[in-house]
């Protein structure tokens, strides 16, 4: 089964010598584990072909730095310094530490309708209470909040999309609330500005955002912070992908790799964002915030990130990959491959792939409490609640049931399957993994049409 998959990964990088060579030559000189073999063959050529492109459309624009946000950003970070040393590009590429939380609080109070969209957003297993820490309130205060609300016996419960919505219209109304999310936002402003300055994102040097990207709402937010100082700076960002962009942003600064809001349906059908954020990630923890010591302004963060041992793994991997790596070509022309490894890898995982990756601790809320498996343990009708017709019925109401979700949808049928002794790749799954490509395809075609009509 190992020889097989690691086959696939070969044949898919047939024809891209540079690539194939780099992972060759690194497979000869350390013995890897089963993991970082896996990532060798997936993640290291995806990410260098990013970091490649990144420096690419930053020289033919212009720009003289770029700022790569912790912590999907910490790998192509890695690749584009080593990339741009030979290259001989005078672009200073630095390493940002934020998270959509530390950015998202300070910036509430300059816009609280958008503040209250981000608040509200949808994710995997999003509570009241997880929506109301958001808003970075104490635990006194949401307690408080709960039960003026009367939120207590559902506190804890998991809400789903028009659950979510009818919530958002009543915390809107309470002046509790909104005055407890202005008070802590203006409170943080301060240190998170001192901070963005002293990295010089303030400053006149030409420079970029590179991030891993899905919806691009921390670029927007980095951009209303230094806009509350200087009106007229225009923060660009460049994408690995972008399922879309937030309200009020502009398509023209957003700059994307591998899918765009309006083009890449099949590539973000056969894709699992949650999974490349879990492996391509530092592994630090996240910022929280931000103080001053001896007149300099610091990332506050958690003593330990999701995931510490496999993330040096990576990164040590990555750098194996890059010391063989000998760039031959465009980076736009090694889209086809990455496609190829990802599409084996995310859509059509198995039995080992699975067992690598589904432990990963994933959290997809800003403020990444606890962490579940990237590969839910879902039961056969679990599963098939995530199908389109049955989503929409409980959603409705129609059905009576609780939609839980997996980071990694496809591992979990993979998993699933095993368990009922079907085999990783029996009719069973395949059937399953169908429904979930036809209920992907049908979300992102009509993200995409929206999109397409904001455009015009």
């Amino acid at each position: 089964m190992e020889t097989d998959r690691f086959q696939r990964y070969k044949k898919a990088l047939e024809g891209y010598s540079d690539y194939a060579a780099a992972v060759k030559q690194a497979e000869a000189e350390v013995s890897l584990p089963f993991y970082a073999g896996l990532y060798l063959h997936t993640f290291a050529p995806a990410i260098t072909a990013f970091a490649g492109w990144v420096l690419d459309e930053a020289a033919k624009s212009g720009k003289k730095r770029l700022y790569f946000l912790s912590r999907d950003g910490w790998q192509p970070y890695l690749a584009a310094q080593a990339l741009a040393e030979r290259r001989g590009l005078a672009i200073e590429c630095r390493y940002l530490h934020v998270s959509r939380y530390c950015l998202r609080v300070p910036a509430y109070h300059l816009h609280m309708e958008s503040g209250l969209e981000q608040i509200c957003a949808g994710g995997i297993d999003v509570t009241p209470e997880k929506l109301l820490k958001r808003g970075a309130l104490t635990e006194a205060e949401c307690m408080e909040t709960a039960a003026r609300l009367g939120l207590q016996e559902v506190y804890r419960d998991i809400l789903h999309y028009h659950q979510i919505k009818k919530l958002r219209h009543i915390l809107e109304k309470d002046d509790g609330f909104l005055r407890y999310v202005e008070k802590h936002s203006k409170e943080s402003y301060a240190d998170a500005m001192g901070y963005l300055e002293q990295e010089g994102l303030l400053s006149d040097v030409p420079y970029a955002l590179v991030d891993s990207g899905w919806v691009g709402t921390l670029r927007r937010t980095v951009e209303l912070l230094v806009q509350s100082k200087r009106p007229q700076l225009c923060v660009e960002g460049y994408y690995f992908g972008l399922y879309e962009i937030p309200a009020g942003a502009r398509p023209d600064v957003c700059h994307t790799y591998y899918f765009a809001p309006s083009r890449g349906l099949k590539r973000k059908v056969l894709f699992s964002n949650s999974l490349f954020e879990a492996v391509c990630s530092a592994d630090e923890g996240m910022t929280t915030g931000y103080f001053t010591s001896g007149g300099q302004f610091f990332p506050r963060q958690e003593k330990t990130g999701f995931n510490r041992q496999q993330m040096q793994c990576c990164q040590q991997t990555l750098l194996l990959f890059l010391r063989h790596y000998e760039e031959k070509r465009k980076q736009d022309a090694v889209k086809p491959m990455i496609e190829r490894l990802f599409t084996t890898l995310m859509s059509r995982p198995s039995e080992i792939e699975v067992n690598s990756f589904g432990n990963l601790l994933f959290s997809d809320d800003v403020r990444e409490e606890g962490g579940s498996r990237l590969v839910s343990d879902l039961t056969e009708e679990e599963i098939k609640n995530q199908y389109i017709l049955r989503k929409l019925c409980i959603i409705a109401g129609l059905k009576k049931a609780v939609i839980r979700e997996s980071a990694w949808i496809e591992g979990s049928i993979v998993k699933n399957g095993i368990k009922k002794g079907k085999g990783g790749d029996s009719r069973y799954v395949k059937r399953k993994l169908f429904h979930i490509r036809l209920q992907k395809c049908l979300v992102y075609a009509r993200k995409q049409i929206k999109s397409g009509k904001k455009r015009k």
